[in-house]
């Protein structure tokens, strides 16, 4: 998959352009791009990843999808250079309610938050999870 694409109309976050090396080195060059889209904004950052990194964003999908009876409090996942954060919360009609923040490394001189991602839990947050195991080039654990 080379792109993976949140949300429909406003607000969307593309995940694009995605650079995994083969094998296991936690140090390779890997990395991908993140485009957020909402009104009046439109900003793109490549997230360097580490490569133990990728089965963790996999992981907090699956987690979030396995949590389709709610949860309380947010759930978050952070890349090591900190130029990408998504949270979740749950609310109490079913939903999963996501938030994207995209700024310029750990000592950031600017940040975006686009938030209003609203995906069904259950069946909507469960294909979500699968496609972003199919964007980084996994399957999912049974």
């Amino acid at each position: 998959m080379d792109q993976l694409v949140i949300g429909r109309g406003t607000p969307t976050a593309a995940l694009r352009n995605r650079n995994r090396s083969p094998g296991d080195d936690p140090y390779a060059d890997d990395r991908f791009s993140i485009e957020l889209r909402s009104k009046g904004l439109r900003i793109e950052r490549e997230v360097f990843m580490l490569g133990f990194e990728w089965g963790n964003l996999a992981a907090f999908f699956t987690d979030l999808a396995d949590s389709w009876h709610g949860w309380h409090g947010e759930k978050s996942w952070e890349s090591v250079e900190h130029d990408l954060k998504i949270t979740a919360s749950s609310d109490s009609t079913g939903h999963c309610l996501m938030t994207f923040t995209v700024q310029d490394g750990p000592m950031f001189s600017w940040r975006a938050e686009v938030s209003g991602f609203r995906i069904d839990a259950g069946e909507g947050m469960a294909a979500l999870a699968r496609s972003v195991h199919e964007f980084i080039g996994d399957s999912p654990a049974d």
